[in-house]
């Protein structure tokens, strides 16, 4: 069987990026490459590509993600590195960003991540931050440095200041494991209908019965089908879904349980509309700047519990 052409692009900060590619170009044909190297802008024609990014904001660097959203209909496998984070769960996380980004008609045939070395630098600087035993604060640090600099440099010319709040909904669990298991299936079945509505005839029978048990064992038997299935597993929307119902199986079912928040009150957005969680109180200025932020519990007013400064 003929080699498909590939290329190898990558965007790579510190170099560790490009050691990967470097790698992956090793051990892959040297006939059969088009292009090694940066992204200039263009998509190579080859039918494979190799996408090397570097982790900024918990996705994939703006370089990346540009060229991402420009593939059409190709095979690609995603490979990158992080500064921080070594656990295969916080990988993953960024891999499903970045796969977010791409076209439906595009297959991810794998993907890879590891830890890349980050700057002394910044690592000393994030290290001393988490030492800290009150995250607070670190806030109010970060806040009064950025005013700071915002007056320095002139961006800051309003006299007014605006006061806003934002609603945050508890973690308390209001459904109970069955039923959310029952909507993560559904979500994954919905994703893949969306694909091939054949799937629906592989699929094993819904459990209709009130047992968790009978639950867990009908979402198995789904994930087993879903994943016998490469080319459906390939497509972002559905591999995102399948490890959200994957988890929530193999965790420890306690955790799906309902639980008291104590620190959790309601709150109203509107007369009619009710939150049960947390308001996030900021001040900021006309140009947009943060000036002051507190978290209380859903009940409090707007705005009032700001620091008084």
């Amino acid at each position: 069987m003929e080699q498909e052409r590939y290329s190898v692009l990558f965007s790579s900060q510190t170099g560790n990026t490009k050691i990967l590619a470097q790698a992956i170009a090793q051990v892959l044909p040297a006939a059969g490459c088009d292009y090694f190297g940066d992204y200039q802008g263009r998509v190579p024609s080859s039918p494979v590509l190799f996408v090397g990014f570097w982790t900024d904001k918990g996705t994939a660097d703006a370089a990346t993600l540009e060229l991402l959203k420009t593939v059409k209909n190709k095979k690609i496998f995603l490979f990158g590195t992080a500064g921080f984070g070594g656990s295969a769960a916080y990988f993953q996380k960024i891999l499903l960003r970045v796969q977010e980004n791409l076209d439906a008609d595009n297959q991810v045939i794998g993907t890879f991540m590891c830890q890349g070395k980050m700057p002394l630098s910044v690592r000393l600087r994030y290290e001393k931050m988490k030492e800290q035993p009150n995250p607070a604060p670190n806030l109010d640090m970060l806040i009064a440095k950025t005013v700071q600099l915002a007056l320095e440099k002139g961006i800051i010319k309003s006299k007014s200041i605006i006061v806003d709040a934002t609603h945050t909904k508890s973690r308390y669990n209001q459904k109970t494991p069955r039923q959310v298991l029952q909507e993560q299936s559904k979500k994954l079945r919905r994703s893949i209908y969306e694909i091939d509505e054949t799937m629906k005839e592989k699929f094993p029978d819904k459990n209709t019965e009130d047992s968790l048990e009978k639950e867990l064992k009908y979402c198995k038997q789904l994930i087993d089908v879903v994943k016998g299935n490469e080319e459906i597993c390939s497509y972002p929307k559905v591999q995102e879904k399948l490890n959200l119902l994957e988890e929530s199986v193999t965790d420890d079912m306690e955790h799906l349980e309902t639980s008291k928040d104590e620190d959790a009150k309601t709150g109203h957005k509107t007369a009619d509309t009710s939150f049960f969680g947390y308001k996030t109180h900021i001040a900021m200025t006309e140009e947009r700047i943060i000036t002051a932020a507190t978290i209380t519990s859903g009940e409090k007013t707007d705005g009032k519990e700001l620091p008084k400064k």
